[in-house]
Formats: C-alpha cells, sequence, structure tokens
C-alpha cells in the first residue's frame, strides 16, 4: 500500500476538521460546530476521488461506476438521514431536489466549462460522449420523478396527508427495486470491460481507507451540520429552503461533482457524464427510495409531495438533461445555459421564500 504525501493530508485533514467540529459542537453550541463541518464534509469530495480511483484496475469499471456516485452522494445521504431522525422531513425532502438539480443542472454546467478552459479553444472546448451509454439513464432519471410531478400536481380534493404518505411509501419501494436493477445492470455491463491485469491498479487497501475515512467523515459531520442547520441559516439571513436546496447538496454532493470535473477537465467525457448520470440516477431512485421508507419508522414520514415550483424545475431541468444527453455533447453554450437554469431556479426559490 503506497500512500502517499497527497493521501496523508487528505486524511489528516479530515480527522483534523472533524475533531474541531466535534470540539465546536460540544463546547460553542449548534451554530458554531454546523459552521466548522462544513470543511469536514467539503473532504469528503477529495478522499472518495483518490479512494475510488485505487479501484481502478482492481475490480470492473461497473463496479468503479456503481462505488464513484455512490461513496460521492454518502455526504447528501448521511445529511438527509440525519434531518429525518431529527424531525426535519423537509430539509429532506429539498435536498432531495436540490441535489438532483445540482448534479444534473449545475454541476453538467460546471463540467462543461472545463474543458472549454481546458481545451482554451470554443472548437476543441466541447465535452464530448457516447450517447447511447447515457440516454436509458437519462431516460429513467425521468421516470423517476414521475411521482414527485403526480403528487405535487394532484389536483384531487379527496386526497388526504394519509394518502400521500401512503402513495409516496409505494413509490418508495418501487424506486429501491428500479436502483437496485439498474446497478446490478450497470456492473454486469461493465464487467465484460474488466482490466486484464488488475495488479497494475491501485492498492485495495489504500482504497479501503480512503473510502471509510471519507464515510466516517460524512456521517459524523452530517450530524453536527444537522443539528445547527435552522439556527445558522437565521443567523446567517438565509432563507432555510433556499439553504436546503442550494448550499445542502452542494456540500453533500461535492464528491462526484469534484470527479465529474475533474474528468471534463481532462476530456473524458464518457468517465465525466458516466459520474454525473450515475450520480443522478442514484438519487432519483435508490436514495429517495430508501428515505422514503426510512422515514415510515421514523418520526413523520417523508412524502413525495413538493412546492410546485420546485417541483416543475425539477421535472423540467431532468428533460432537459435528457436532451442535451441526447446530443452526445455539451457545448460551451449550453454550459451556460444549464448554469443559467440552475441560478434562475435557486433565485425563483430565494424569492418565494422570502
Amino acid at each position: 500500500m503506497v500512500v502517499t504525501r497527497r493521501h496523508r493530508l487528505l486524511v489528516g485533514a479530515a480527522i483534523a476538521m472533524l475533531g474541531l467540529a466535534t470540539a465546536a459542537h460540544l463546547l460553542l453550541g449548534a451554530v458554531a460546530g454546523a459552521i466548522v463541518s462544513i470543511p469536514a464534509l467539503v473532504l469528503v469530495g477529495p478522499l472518495v476521488a483518490d479512494g475510488t480511483d485505487e479501484l481502478r484496475g482492481r475490480v470492473s469499471t461497473g463496479i468503479v461506476g456503481i462505488v464513484q456516485p455512490a461513496f460521492g452522494n454518502v455526504a447528501e445521504l448521511a445529511i438527509t438521514l440525519v434531518a429525518l431522525a431529527h424531525g426535519l422531513p423537509e430539509l429532506a425532502r429539498i435536498a432531495i431536489a436540490g441535489s438532483l438539480l445540482s448534479n444534473g443542472i449545475l454541476v453538467a454546467g460546471v463540467a462543461g466549462l472545463s474543458r472549454l478552459v481546458a481545451a482554451r479553444s470554443l472548437r476543441n472546448g466541447v465535452l464530448e460522449f457516447e450517447p447511447r451509454l447515457f440516454t436509458g439513464l437519462a431516460t429513467l432519471s425521468v421516470i423517476a420523478v414521475v411521482p414527485i410531478a403526480l403528487l405535487s400536481f394532484w389536483t384531487g380534493n379527496d386526497l388526504t396527508a394519509a394518502d400521500r404518505a401512503n402513495v409516496s411509501f409505494a413509490a418508495g419501494v418501487v424506486l429501491v427495486v428500479l436502483g437496485a436493477l439498474y446497478m446490478a445492470a450497470h456492473v454486469a455491463v461493465g464487467a465484460d470491460a474488466e482490466p486484464s491485469e488488475p495488479e497494475a491498479g491501485g492498492s485495495g487497501r489504500l482504497a479501503a481507507l480512503l473510502l471509510v475515512v471519507g464515510a466516517v467523515t460524512a456521517a459524523i459531520g452530517s450530524e453536527w451540520f444537522v443539528d445547527g442547520f435552522q439556527p445558522t441559516a437565521t443567523a446567517v439571513g438565509i432563507p432555510a429552503v433556499f439553504a436546503a436546496l442550494v448550499i445542502v447538496p452542494l456540500i453533500g454532493n461535492i464528491g462526484e461533482s469534484y470527479a465529474a470535473v475533474r474528468l471534463a477537465s481532462a476530456g473524458e467525457g464518457d468517465a465525466a457524464m458516466g459520474v454525473l448520470m450515475n450520480s443522478v440516477m442514484q438519487v432519483a431512485t435508490v436514495m429517495t427510495g430508501v428515505l422514503v421508507v426510512a422515514s415510515r419508522f421514523m418520526r413523520q414520514p417523508l412524502t413525495l409531495t413538493f412546492d410546485p415550483l420546485v417541483a416543475l424545475a425539477l421535472l423540467l431541468s431532468l428533460i432537459v438533461l435528457w436532451m442535451i444527453v441526447h446530443d452526445g455533447a455539451v457545448r460551451p453554450t449550453e454550459a451556460v445555459g444549464l448554469i443559467s437554469l440552475y441560478a434562475i431556479v435557486a433565485a425563483a426559490v430565494w424569492v418565494e421564500a422570502v
């Protein structure tokens, strides 16, 4: 196991920041703990990216494609589960939408621009990828948000809160099954591309170390972050809904965002879109389904009933993403358009919440 100076710095920084966040929470209060926990959660990104890099060449590409976004989403999942445990279903619900918008729209746009910056040319600054690898994922992502659209825009007057909870629970079970089938198929297909010389890859023990440190950092840091989320948002003057939609996903999804942008700037379009689309698909199916099912056994059931503005923005944004994926390229103008779309949605949510 070859541990480089970078790895030592990452692990040491994560442990140190986690210790500081814990001390701040216990000694100074929830707000201080939430603020100090943010750098610890941000460090989950490079830890996960380096950890999955170490897996390349040792396991099939299908498994790497699943592990990268799964561990990249670990902070987001931890934050939302802790939010449910703390009786904050609205934070978990809005964070789901924010995660899909962040990964599917903002990160795709930033990844496209990163390719432009790296190429230093409008002609060569196009992030290209094989569309048939991802159109299925994009289609399933749109299908996965159909329950949100139905429950958020249902006009029937006889649909009670219990009815919405029951429909959401049924949808959650279906989404978990759909996500499990998708991941199994992805691993099976990726197994055909397994490298013939796995010993040429990185260290399995180093990968495990980095991923475990990242997961533990996400779990503990999320506890302190959620505990002080609402008082911190109030103290800073940010609407809680806006913070849940924008800030929480940006922090929670830093892992896959970091990996996707890094791959895109290197011109690895298939790999970048693989991280991005697998992340969107896992959030839309497995993560959403697990949260809905788990909430059934917590303080308050989590329903898939969103504010109509958020639900409409989510549905339309994923349709836009599907169109771009079908085209097989993120052009500079499209990248700017995606970032602009995200900014418009964020501004609309801010205005509505104020």
